[in-house]
């Protein structure tokens, strides 16, 4: 299981800001975050940022591709962007796992597929 603690030397937001971002996740899909492998955001105070690079791992993960990602992310405001989506059906089940988030773009994406 994904802990705070393996993540300290990763990332310097603090154990309450991590945990919150965990939250969002379910327990199961946990195993889909990995370690930090970009050198320029090795050490990230960003609390945004933090949110996409585990939201993209996730996404990642439980779509089992390695592009499909997140922009623009407000933790605030629990909004984001989505990126390289494959399918209608990767855009709903990325919708229905972050129900409690607003995707800014779903309406064009899901529009923009069902032209295809």
């Amino acid at each position: 299981m994904t802990k705070y603690q393996e993540y300290v030397n990763q990332f310097v937001i603090s154990e309450i800001e991590f945990n919150e971002i965990l939250e969002n996740i379910h327990e199961e899909d946990l195993k889909y975050i990995k370690p930090n492998t970009w050198d320029d955001y090795s050490k990230s105070s960003d609390v945004d940022f933090v949110y996409m690079y585990v939201f993209d791992n996730v996404i990642q993960g439980i779509l089992d591709n390695n592009h499909t990602n997140t922009d623009n992310l407000d933790s605030r405001y629990h909004k984001f962007d989505l990126y390289e989506v494959d399918s209608l059906e990767d855009l709903e089940k990325i919708k229905n796992y972050f129900s409690d988030w607003d995707i800014v773009n779903y309406e064009y994406l899901k529009e923009d597929f069902e032209n295809e």
